[in-house]
């Protein structure tokens, strides 16, 4: 019986749901071939299905596990999953191989079936492998510009939804006109903003805009580090400025500099700026600034 981590599940669903047919023995023979990995329950790894014997139905919507995620040192590889497979009246058990590696335009974009376990297995071999450093670093990147972007964006329109952007417009738009019939070059406006009822909410929406631009010009402009946590409690590091990424064990092998800073995210909010600091994002992700 291979061991598994379902302390994602519901706690009265830890132990205790059965495992859906063959996948055992799919996880055995990829335990196996990588003896480093280790396999994790997620709520996306159950199904309900009914359950017959002899064709007849004993017990209906029986919750079953039918999908492990593979991981390696902390680092997700993909997943293995075994599924109910019907052609022409046949009924096939189907081994089911995830990876970022397998890109597909029909079906499930990033995985591939097999009713044969050979098959399944040779996929495992190559396709459930550690990303390479500059996979790695594509990962991170991606995924800290995509929260960071996200981030720049609410917080931008936060700015834009408080305000008449039309009719702020049509001010500016009508005071440069009169000023250049006078033979003006500069124009002069209220600070106060003729759309703005709420001062104070006005106030603060462009406060958290102007955070998030500074975030965002900081790692468009290459300085600090855009950090992974992985399930192990290590870390990927990469150093936007040097363009290297390094691995850490845990929290207390951090560099100095990142360390403190990173520290403050066990006390910020998910996507909460602090432009001394950076930003915690989601899945893991986070910025540091420089």
């Amino acid at each position: 019986m291979i061991k598994y981590d379902d302390s994602a599940l519901a706690f009265a669903d830890r132990g205790n749901l059965p495992l859906f047919e063959k996948l055992e023995e799919f996880a055995d023979k990829v335990s196996l071939l990588k003896p480093m990995a280790n396999f994790v329950v997620t709520t996306n790894c159950t199904t309900d299905r009914n359950v017959r014997v002899e064709g007849k139905l004993e017990k209906e919507f029986v919750t079953f596990i039918y999908r492990f995620e593979v991981l390696e040192r902390g680092e997700k590889l993909g997943a293995i999953s075994c599924r109910e497979r019907y052609r022409g009246g046949d009924r096939d058990i189907v081994y089911g191989v995830e990876s970022f590696r397998i890109d597909k335009s029909r079906g499930h974009r990033n995985e591939t079936q097999s009713k044969d376990i050979k098959v399944a297995m040779r996929l495992v071999k190559t396709m459930l492998v550690a990303r390479a450093d500059n996979e790695a670093i594509q990962l991170i990147r991606d995924k800290v510009s995509e929260g960071i972007n996200s981030v720049y964006g609410t917080h931008y329109n936060g700015v834009k939804w408080s305000i008449d952007c039309t009719d702020e417009a049509m001010l500016y738009a009508r005071t440069a006109y009169l000023a250049s019939l006078r033979g003006e070059e500069t124009v002069t406006l209220p600070v106060k903003l003729m759309s703005v009822n709420n001062p104070a909410n006005y106030n603060t929406s462009f406060a958290l805009y102007e955070d998030a631009r500074y975030i965002s010009n900081s790692y468009k402009a290459e300085r600090g580090y855009a950090i992974q946590a992985l399930i192990d409690g290590g870390f990927y590091v990469y150093s936007l400025a040097d363009k290297v990424i390094n691995r850490y064990d845990d929290f207390y092998t951090l560099p100095e500099n990142i360390q403190g800073k990173y520290g403050m995210f066990k006390v910020l909010k998910e996507e909460e700026i602090v432009t001394t600091i950076g930003v915690k994002l989601r899945d893991g992700f986070s910025y540091v600034v420089e």
